[in-house]
Parts: structure tokens; C-alpha cells; sequence
């Protein structure tokens, strides 16, 4: 259907595929995609002459759009948009887009002192560009959740604009954003979406701070509060070295996959208390050395770390310390629908987590956001990508992530087709607990296992449709009983439902979990292996609740002979 679009404007699109995007005033956001070559910077072929008369330049974020029309694709490109709307805009025709003005474009916001102290008045500056002349630059500010006062900045050289907000207290949390407004009446803030973030800093003594206190963040925007400060005295533990975590590059018939080498420490337990270290002089630190470090504090794409320049910035008070104790989780708490900055994920980001319940795979190659590529483990290649990730679930029904490149372990999805002297993993498997540092990147927070200590016990499971048609649910004697090591297990759905079968022990112990997932109607065949098992007695438990309303539970024993 070809379709007009009024009231929005342009926001950033992803690569050159979908060179930009269009928002609303409720920040929906629907990609547009480039066949005509008409919207594209670069077009291909390269000789298309048309489309270079044209001349084509994707609009500046934020630029009004008078109107816009084409035809609604389905393009999600398996996950790659995210939560935002599966779909794309394909304009047709060179007059099928109208711009108007463009809003100010705001960068670079920087304050001095990078850590504030109770006497110091903080200098906030910002660069501010805009196709007509700005009229006025304001920073909206409040102190430990108050009202906000606004005042404004001065231009001083080129295209900065400064001022300066009052001291405050010790450990005063100042917040606060910029507004810009030009002669076409378009105004622009930054952050741009300020329910979701704010700038800000707390007040304190000196730069001497604790990881804690470089991770916090107050809101969803998941920067901290001293982001290009330098900062010292940062104590921890190493949790994971460049042996652990290392660095990453493979190319294939998909492209190159790269990741960097990561030196994690951590102080003590509970949020916030894991950051990365980077730079050369990191490199030789052994996981459980307590070292105290000093650097810039950056952000990496949308994780923090602190970049550390010389042998002097790191000083190791102590080998061989006892590593803090995992942070125990679940796959809910980790969920990877969870978006980046979200308070309620990010507060674990580089600390050593673990999922200490067993949890299932439930897709075997993920992708950017929360698609599924491929249920079965197939190599990258160019029209079927495969990155290394999969997703998995406990018993919260919740889907999380973990990343299988870059640790030093061998467990594999088969990414890059070697599975020789390697486990490899596939759909409906049963690890028995899963630990690891937690990451960002591409979108999604991810656990990284180190090394083969932080994976449990892989129960491998295999689950086959057999195509019946089925009329009630049913539960099956496991064939045969009793077992060693390997037995089946046969159940049957009436209806859609969601389905959780697992095994426990003799003392009630849950020991494995073979489904936990929506499955459609039908009769199927579980192959269970239990070779991580003791011999003993087990049972195993269906449990369904149909999307009609109908629910089903039955528990059966068995025996496992060794």
C-alpha cells in the first residue's frame, strides 16, 4: 500500500540500508529503506548516473518533515530493529519526500571540574549547530530531585556555548539538560528523550572514587556521572583478565565478527560494583589481583570502562585473592528484551553474575534485539549470520543472552563451523547453571563465560514432532525403564500451550529442564540423555497451560541404572 506520513521528523537510520528514519512526537520510529537509490548517499550501482544528478544528502537528525510517502515493507532484518517497529518506508519517487527546517544539532556536552567538590561553580559547555541562527542555548537544572531552574549559556568561541551552575553540598546529585532553539522556532534538548536520562554528577570530595560510585546512574541512560573525568583510587578485584576474555576477530563467508580483549575488576558484591579497565598496561594483570587503577572514565558504545594510559596508573596491592562471589540472578533479571541503560540491568553490567538455576536454550543463534536466526547450529554465512549468541531461560519463562566468542572456554553453537575437541550446544539443551561477566553490545546485554568452569552440566535433549494428531493431554512411561544412560520420554498437547517438562530427584530437586516454551498442538518425543546423572530414582513432570484456558500436570517415575 503506498501511504503519506505528516507531523514527524528525521532521526538516525542504521548503515546505508536504512540511511535514516522517521519519529513521531510519541517516539515511534519507523526506518526508511532505499530501492529507488533516489535516498541514498551512496547508491548502488555506482552507475546509477539518475541517482547521482539527484544528489541525494540524508537529512540532519531532527530536520521536519513536510511529508513523506511509500510503500510499508516487513523489514526487521531478523532483529536488527529492536522494539522498535518491524517495518520500513520505501519511498518510490524523487517527490516522494518534502523537507522543511532543520532543529539545532547539540554535541559534545562537557563540564569542568570532571568531578565535582563542594566548592567548586561547574563550567557546562555544549556545540551547538543549526542551518539557521540559534536564539536561544539553556541548561535546566535541579539539585537531589527538586524543581528545575534554567539559565542560560553564552556563546564564547566558534560554536560553543558556557556557563556555570553552583556549588553544592557534598554528595549533592546535580541533573540537569540543555535546550537549543533557532529563528525557525525548532528546538532541540539533550538528551533528547529527558524522561528517559539526564546529565548529572554528585558532589564529592575529591577524585578519589570507588567503582560504585563511577557506575551509578540515576535514571535509564546509563552513562556515568563523570564520563570523560579522570578519577583515581578505583580499587578491585580482577575478576576476568585478557586470558579470559580475549581479544576477538574472526572472519568468514558472513564478514568479520570482532570483539575487544576485557580486564574486569569488581568490589565486593551487589550492583554496580564491576568495571572495565582498558589499555595497554592492563594487559598483564592475573585474574584475582586487587589493584588500584586510575584513568579517564569513558563510555564504549554504551558500556563504561576506565581507560588507563601508563604502568604507574595501576598499582597491584595483592595476588591470588579469592574472587567475590558470584551475584545470583535470573534469566528475568537479565532479560534480553531489556534495552540499554535500563537501571534494573544495567546496575550488573561487568559484574561476575551467575544463572545458578538450570536453564534451557531456547534459541541456538540470536540475533541483534530479540529475533532468532536459526534453531538449528548452522556456521555464519552471508544470508544466514550467526554471531555466537543464544538465548536462554530458568524457570521465570524469561528469555537472557549469553555470548559464546571471545571467552576462553569450548563450548560453541557452532558459529564458525569447527566443533572438533569443542561442545557444541543446540536448542532445548539443559546447562545445569550458566556465570559470567556481563556485557554490552549490538543492542543487548549478554552474560561472557570466562572459561569451562562457568558453564554446569549440559544435559543434551533432542525433541521431535511426530506429526500425530491429538485429542487430550498425555504423559508417556519413558522407554526404557530403567535406564542407562539415554531414555524417552513421550507427551502430548490438544491445544497451543505453554509447556515445561523437567526432572527432579529423589528429594525434590530440580535437575533438569527439557521444555519451557510455547509449543504448538501435537504429540512429541523427548530423547533425554542423563549421563551427568547419578544413578538413582527420578521424576519427570509435564506441565501445560493451553492457550484455551486449560491447564495439565502428571508426574511419572524412572530409574537410572548405571
Amino acid at each position: 500500500m503506498y501511504v503519506e506520513f505528516r507531523n514527524v521528523e528525521t532521526s538516525t537510520g542504521l548503515a546505508n540500508r536504512q540511511p535514516f528514519s522517521i519519529v513521531d512526537a510519541n517516539g515511534n520510529k519507523l526506518y526508511i529503506r532505499d530501492f529507488s537509490n533516489f535516498y541514498s548517499s551512496s547508491p548502488s550501482p555506482s552507475s546509477d548516473t539518475l541517482a547521482k544528478l539527484w544528489g541525494w544528502t540524508t537529512p540532519t537528525p531532527g530536520t521536519v518533515v513536510n511529508y513523506i510517502r511509500g510503500v510499508i515493507i516487513n523489514a526487521n532484518n531478523e532483529g536488527v530493529f529492536g522494539n522498535q517497529l518491524p517495518y520500513a518506508l520505501v519511498p518510490i519517487y524523487p517527490n516522494d519526500i518534502s523537507l522543511g527546517a532543520s532543529a539545532p544539532v547539540l554535541s559534545n556536552p562537557q563540564k569542568t571540574p570532571g568531578v565535582p567538590t563542594p566548592a567548586d561553580s561547574v563550567t557546562v559547555s555544549v556545540a551547538v549547530t543549526s542551518q539557521t541562527s540559534i536564539t536561544n542555548v539553556s541548561v535546566f537544572f535541579r539539585v537531589n530531585g527538586g524543581s528545575f531552574t534554567s539559565k542560560n549559556l553564552n556563546l564564547t568561541t566558534g560554536n560553543i556555548y558556557v556557563t556555570k551552575l553552583p556549588p553544592a553540598p557534598l554528595n549533592t546529585l546535580v541533573e540537569y539538560f540543555i535546550k537549543a532553539t533557532n529563528t525557525a522556532g525548532l528546538s532541540k534538548l539533550l538528551p533528547a528523550d529527558t524522561l528517559k536520562s539526564k546529565l548529572f554528577y554528585v558532589v564529592k570530595n575529591s577524585d578519589s572514587l570507588s567503582i560504585q560510585e563511577v557506575q551509578y546512574c540515576p535514571n535509564n541512560g546509563g552513562f556515568s556521572g563523570y564520563q570523560g573525568a579522570f578519577v583515581r583510587g578505583i580499587e578491585g578485584i580482577v575478576t576476568a583478565d585478557t586470558s579470559d576474555i580475549r581479544n576477538f576477530s574472526y572472519t568468514g563467508p558472513g564478514g568479520t565478527q570482532t570483539s575487544p580483549q576485557r580486564v574486569i575488576i569488581q568490589n565486593g558484591q551487589g550492583p554496580n560494583s564491576g568495571i572495565w579497565i582498558t589499555g595497554v598496561p592492563t594487559d598483564v594483570l592475573i585474574r584475582g589481583q586487587k589493584v588500584r587503577v586510575r584513568g579517564i572514565v569513558e563510555s564504549y558504545f554504551g558500556i563504561n570502562r576506565i581507560s588507563v594510559a601508563t604502568p604507574t596508573d595501576i598499582t597491584i596491592l595483592s595476588s591470588n585473592n579469592p574472587l567475590p562471589a558470584p551475584q545470583i540472578l535470573t534469566t528475568a533479571d537479565l532479560a534480553n528484551a531489556k534495552l540499554g541503560g535500563d537501571s534494573t540491568i544495567k546496575k550488573w553490567e561487568s559484574v561476575l553474575v551467575r544463572l545458578n538455576s538450570p536453564v534451557a536454550i531456547t534459541c541456538i543463534n540470536a540475533n541483534r534485539g530479540t529475533a532468532c536466526i536459526s534453531n538449528e547450529p548452522l556456521p555464519d554465512t552471508a544470508f544466514r549470520r550467526n554471531y555466537g549468541e543464544i538465548l536462554v531461560r530458568d524457570f521465570s519463562g524469561i528469555e537472557a543472552r549469553i555470548t559464546l566468542q571471545g571467552g576462553n572456554h569450548t563450548f560453541t553453537n557452532n558459529w564458525d563451523g569447527v566443533i572438533t575437541g569443542k561442545t557444541l550446544l543446540t536448542k532445548n539443551d539443559s546447562i545445569s547453571f550458566v556465570q559470567g561477566i556481563l556485557y554490552y553490545s549490538f543492542s543487548n546485554y549478554k552474560i561472557t563465560p570466562r572459561r569451562n568452569f562457568d558453564f554446569g552440566n549440559v544435559t543434551p535433549i533432542g525433541i521431535k514432532n511426530l506429526g500425530e494428531i491429538v485429542n487430550s493431554y498425555d504423559l508417556s512411561q519413558n522407554y526404557p525403564n530403567p535406564f542407562n544412560p539415554v531414555t524417552k520420554i513421550k507427551y502430548a498437547i490438544p491445544v497451543n500451550a505453554f509447556v515445561s517438562v523437567k526432572i527432579y530427584d529423589i528429594l525434590g530437586r530440580e535437575v533438569a529442564v527439557l521444555v519451557n516454551q510455547n509449543m504448538n498442538a501435537g504429540s512429541y518425543l523427548i530423547d533425554f540423555n542423563a549421563s551427568e546423572l547419578a544413578s538413582g530414582v527420578y521424576f519427570y513432570r509435564l506441565n501445560a497451560q493451553g492457550r484455551d484456558g486449560s491447564s495439565f500436570n502428571m508426574v511419572k517415575k524412572m530409574v537410572l541404572v548405571k
